[in-house]
């Protein structure tokens, strides 16, 4: 059965290091040319659990809140945040006396930076990127027995570290809207294992500026 492990991200936070990095992301972002370009977007799609994580989790749902500077025509920097749910998996024990059916469900909430490469110049735009940062992943078991009924529902919520590779592709509709499509793969972090899943996803972007 696919479990996510415990991982202690306190001093994560607390880190030095980290803050000096987010204290020169934010410098550069203020600090950018006056021809870059802002681009705000949303994308939704199934996203579908593999390796162990199939083993416990259902195709799942979710969305992408994406703002992101385009430097120049090819790079473009910003912040992704998501929430993804998936669906419960029903596995049945047999007991000597009775039988129980265990199911487990779950979501998952990416904070992340993401980086962008975009391909050729027209309205017709092939990229691939990748966002990193923390995943907050929750995860629900419940177990009912077949004696009288009874449920038991255990849950938990744990900060990871992830990333995920993207391949996908814009076009642009005007000087302002753009469809998006992209394929993303999400791996999550943790002590003794990891958890991923692909993202199928759709969605539009708004250029700001």
């Amino acid at each position: 059965m696919w479990q996510p492990k415990n991982i202690r991200v306190g001093k994560f936070y607390k880190s030095y290091t980290m803050k000096k990095i987010v204290i020169i992301i934010c410098f550069g972002l203020i600090t950018m040319s006056t021809q870059a370009q802002f681009n705000v977007g949303v994308t939704i799609g199934p996203q579908i659990p593999l390796g162990s994580m199939s083993d416990a989790m259902k195709i799942g749902f979710g969305f992408n809140i994406a703002g992101k500077y385009m430097v120049n025509q090819q790079i473009g920097v910003g912040l992704n945040i998501g929430y993804s749910s998936f669906g419960s998996t029903p596995i049945t024990y047999q007991g000597q006396v009775v039988s129980t059916t265990l199911t487990s469900s779950g979501s998952a909430v990416p904070i992340t930076a993401l980086f962008e490469y975009h391909i050729g110049k027209g309205k017709f735009k092939p990229y691939v990127g990748a966002d990193l940062g923390l995943y907050n992943f929750s995860h629900t078991y419940n177990s009912e027995s077949g004696l009288n009924g009874s449920s038991i529902p255990v849950s938990f919520s744990k900060m990871y570290f992830g990333f995920a590779p993207t391949a996908g592709a814009l076009f642009e509709l005007n000087n302002k809207f753009s469809l998006c499509a992209n394929l993303k793969y999400n791996f999550i972090a943790s002590t003794g294992g990891s958890s991923t899943y692909m993202g199928i996803n759709i969605g539009a972007f708004y250029k700001i500026k």
